[in-house]
């Protein structure tokens, strides 16, 4: 009878360490997770701040080449971006959306 009482004890001890590991496991994981989620975060807003600095730069070269288009005069005409003959007046942030 002592040596069953002795194996349950033992299985009990046991069982509670495995549950105290389980536990902490369980801790480092969730843990774990939520660096895993900081990270995938940070890489998307990573991910769309490089997307939009791209735009800006496209939206750019396609300001430049309307610019080009357009003949601009340097400081005659300001925003409206007159040709050089003085006809078709057209916005500048018009004429951008002209340009693909």
């Amino acid at each position: 009878m002592e040596e069953h009482l002795t194996d349950v004890k033992s299985l009990k001890a046991r069982q509670e360490d495995l549950t105290a590991q389980r536990q902490e496991v369980t801790q480092k994981l969730t843990a774990a997770l939520e660096r895993l989620k900081e990270a995938g975060m940070q890489f998307r807003a990573l991910v769309r701040a490089e997307a939009r600095a791209s735009e800006r730069a496209a939206r750019s070269v396609r300001r430049g080449a309307v610019a080009e288009a357009f003949s601009w005069e340097g400081g005659r005409g300001g925003e409206t971006g007159e040709r050089e003959a003085g006809r078709n007046r057209l916005p500048v942030r018009q004429a951008c959306r002209l340009v693909p």
